[in-house]
């Protein structure tokens, strides 16, 4: 029996807790546990742990080349003279005055470099003292070494790894030291022989990559470095898709400390774990992040050959966070609570979701396909939850029991619930909801895109900033069924009503699924003034997609990128009605719908009836450039110009007469023989 958060004073608290999220959004990326400073070197030196431990480049000008994973401008190179990076210690620095920390990132060292420095934390006042992680000081110096020394010149440990780094190509390094106990990871193969060591007070006041800096750089590092991270904990490191056993995600979690983050072997890229002994169950405060991995990281309950869920966050008001991981696979059909959240079920703790996609999860006779939230606080960024099943049961995507859900930049689609709430049911709790996009979900029975309930305490509550919520299938309320509670708007939404000219659910940036605003969408710029900065997809929320006065930030989760998206989707016939959708959009009509009997649609009288008369509708709001082409043909094979309108000039050949107005465009062929005649209206793509 799951246990119901019903008090007025617990349903308040929530409803707060939503309202506190969708006021406080974030801006940029949020910071996260234990990391300290993050360096993807793109461009810049800037860390985006949103710790502001940014770096500052001395020895000239900083130059960055192709990184790790093929971005051109993507690691930041030192030329072993005298480039190096000093850190600004804004924030948690120095790393090394803490019991435990890591450090890992991707390193290109030039070969035959020797006692040259990656990371070193040293004094200004004290030449002696020193933490450093570089080449060795031996004679075939290609392996990274961990060098310490106290402050009466002994080394205390003097350590290099057996597997070769500085060799001119990219290698992925991870150094764990857990109270001077170290663990090494060299592309993410454990290193033989890491020592332990009492760790002397080393009390720097400098961070710095590249160098050792005293009272001069020193030990300048020769080569290229790229999406470096130092954390205040001793990391998990994930280097396999094992079930359980060394180096698993299962034991990882085991073994890690209150608070601390996990993070995985860069092979592990795009790899899926497939749970054999059911569900990970997580029972402290912790961080499972995958965001090292370019194509993430997979966690799969197994489908429907399985009986269990993916996850499970146990009671305790534990608080959790999960970045760019899929979830999927997940059959909830254990019995009792076992059957609810088929993806997750989150026990009364704080869990946040960055950039992670819930897909193709079921729960069997018991409510949430994807995620059931109990008496919890969920708070989804950058999300995708798609293809999830509440089969005979309620909220196919997220069941929301009087906790709160908070989804900021996130996509909800193509979820299904046999009862209710196709989207997202809200039983006696607060969903708040900034630039989400709930579309193409489906419920039975009431609430395609969002179910709501206010129960005897309270509760029901939505609120809705930039949002859509439209498009969504139920015999009752299609998007929004609303049993009790109240919606709060504020900014500018979509709510209830047909697909607002969106993509259908696809991978058209990146690997997550999204629906982004096809041409001439009204979602495009219609976005009131939003803290959030960046999209689902990571774009700038102040694109100008319109080309008309200036830009805004879209409606929905992902914003439209006119350089991208325009010639993308421009002759696409989307919805199968024979018109692209660039002929749609500037005709007026829902690229996204077969238009059916809409009045702007090209139409041609009947054969036979003469004159030909041909119309179709004229959009004010037809993306900028948009030029109206009419061609006419008696073969189906050599097709003729008869019209031309660019907006401002408009000119037909002899015979055609022309009747324009406001929303619509009016041909008369007086030449058009007895014969059929085709006609088809072309759009160019501006």
């Amino acid at each position: 029996m799951i246990h119901l958060f019903t008090s007025e004073k617990d349903v308040k608290r929530r409803v707060l807790v939503a309202i506190a999220a969708l006021s406080v959004s974030m801006n940029c990326h949020p910071a996260v546990a234990g990391l300290v400073a993050h360096f993807p070197f793109d461009g810049d030196l800037r860390d985006a742990s949103g710790n502001g431990n940014d770096g500052a480049f001395f020895g000239g000008s900083a130059t960055y080349e192709e990184s790790f994973d093929g971005n051109p401008v993507g690691a930041v190179t030192l030329d072993g003279v005298d480039d190096h990076i000093r850190i600004t210690q804004a924030s948690d620095l120095p790393l090394t005055t803490n019991t435990d920390f890591a450090i890992t990132g991707w390193v290109k060292g030039n070969p035959g470099q020797s006692a040259q420095r990656i990371f070193a934390e040293a004094s200004i006042s004290d030449p002696i003292p020193l933490y450093a992680v570089g080449s060795s000081g031996s004679a075939a110096p290609d392996g990274i070494d961990v060098l310490v020394r106290d402050g009466s010149g002994t080394v205390v440990v003097d350590h290099e790894t057996a597997d070769t780094s500085f060799d001119g190509t990219w290698h992925h390094f991870a150094l764990i030291d857990a109270g001077g106990e170290l663990s090494f990871y060299i592309d993410g193969v454990i290193q033989p022989n890491s020592p332990s060591y009492t760790r002397p007070a080393l009390a720097p006041d400098v961070t710095a990559l590249g160098a050792v800096l005293r009272s001069t750089g020193e030990s300048h590092f020769g080569g290229s470095l790229d999406d470096v991270r130092l954390f205040n904990d001793a990391i998990g490191f994930v280097t396999n898709t094992d079930d359980s056993g060394p180096g698993s995600l299962r034991e990882a979690i085991a073994n890690a400390k209150i608070g601390s983050t996990i993070t995985f072997a860069p092979a592990l890229s795009g790899a899926t774990l497939i749970l054999a002994s059911g569900p990970i169950q997580i029972d402290k405060d912790l961080r499972i992040d995958a965001s090292v991995l370019p194509e993430g990281f997979t966690i799969s309950g197994g489908g429907t050959g399985s009986n269990h869920r993916v996850v499970e966050i146990m009671s305790g008001g534990h608080t959790v966070a999960f970045e760019c991981l899929t979830i999927t696979g997940g059959n909830a059909n254990e019995g009792g609570n076992g059957n609810l959240g088929g993806g997750i079920f989150n026990n009364g703790g704080t869990l946040t979701l960055e950039s992670t996609t819930v897909s193709d999860n079921r729960s069997i006779d018991a409510s949430g396909g994807g995620i059931f939230n109990n008496g919890g606080i969920l708070i989804l960024r950058r999300c995708a939850v798609h293809g999830n099943h509440a089969v005979n049961a309620s909220g196919g995507g997220i069941y929301n029991n009087s906790g709160s859900v908070t989804l900021e930049n996130t996509t909800l689609a193509g979820n299904h619930a046999d009862l209710d709430g196709g989207g997202v049911f809200n039983f006696g709790g607060s969903v708040g909801a900034e630039n989400a996009t709930l579309s193409a979900n489906h419920a039975v029975r009431d609430g395609g895109g969002i179910c709501n309930i206010e129960t005897a305490v309270g509760g029901g509550t939505l609120l809705f900033r930039n949002t859509i919520v439209a498009g969504n299938l139920a015999s009752l309320s299609e998007d929004i069924g609303m049993i009790g509670g109240s919606i709060t708007e504020t900014g500018a939404n979509i709510l209830n009503a047909a697909i607002p000219w969106l993509a259908p659910l696809g991978k058209y940036s990146g690997s997550m699924l999204t629906m982004p605003p096809l041409p001439g969408s009204p979602v495009i710029d219609a976005g009131a003034p939003s803290i959030l900065a960046t999209d689902q997809l990571g774009r700038s929320r102040s694109l100008d997609g319109d080309g008309a006065d200036g830009p805004g930030p879209d409606i929905g989760a992902v914003e439209y990128d006119p350089g991208m998206d325009q010639e993308r989707f421009w002759g696409v016939d989307i919805d199968g009605d024979g018109a692209a959708a660039g002929v749609e959009q500037a005709m007026g009509t829902n690229p996204a719908i077969p238009d059916g009997a809409d009045a702007k649609a090209f139409a041609v009288g009947a054969p036979g009836s003469l004159p030909r008369v041909i119309r179709f509708g004229l959009n004010a709001d037809a993306v900028p450039g948009t030029v109206y082409i009419v061609k006419r043909s008696e073969d189906l094979e050599v097709f003729a110009e008869i019209y031309r309108f660019d907006g401002t000039t408009e000119n037909a050949v002899s015979g055609i007469e022309v009747d324009r107005t406001a929303n619509r465009i009016t041909l008369t062929d007086l030449d058009a023989s007895e014969a059929d005649v085709f006609y088809r209206l072309e759009v160019p793509l501006p």
